[in-house]
């Protein structure tokens, strides 16, 4: 089980396998990277954006990536967590973020 975020549970936390723009979870979780047509990117929709891979193979929209300040290291949302991922490794490990918005 993830880390307990307010009144969430992270269930994202954990290392994944990159392989190409897929990232394979241990825990059901598969996210693919994308990146947006150029005339699709605005302030808010970012060059990449993260899809959920279901097990049936249906893709659902997660979130945009926004590249931090470290180079590789891209932070996005889910289920109203905010999570970080450094995607320059070949086993990159997402992690809830605190809020410092509050």
């Amino acid at each position: 089980m993830g880390t307990i975020y307010g009144t969430n549970i992270a269930p994202l936390e954990g290392y994944f396998q990159k392989e190409g723009g897929l990232l394979k979870g241990k825990k059901g979780f598969d996210l693919l990277i994308r990146t947006r047509p150029a005339g699709k990117r605005t302030a808010s929709k970012t060059t990449q954006y993260i899809l959920k891979v279901n097990g049936d193979g249906t893709r659902k929209y997660v979130s945009s990536l926004w590249q931090t300040r470290r180079a590789g290291v891209h932070e996005f949302e889910f289920q109203g967590i905010r999570y970080a991922v450094d995607l320059s490794s070949p086993v990159p490990f997402i992690h809830p973020l605190r809020d410092t918005r509050e």
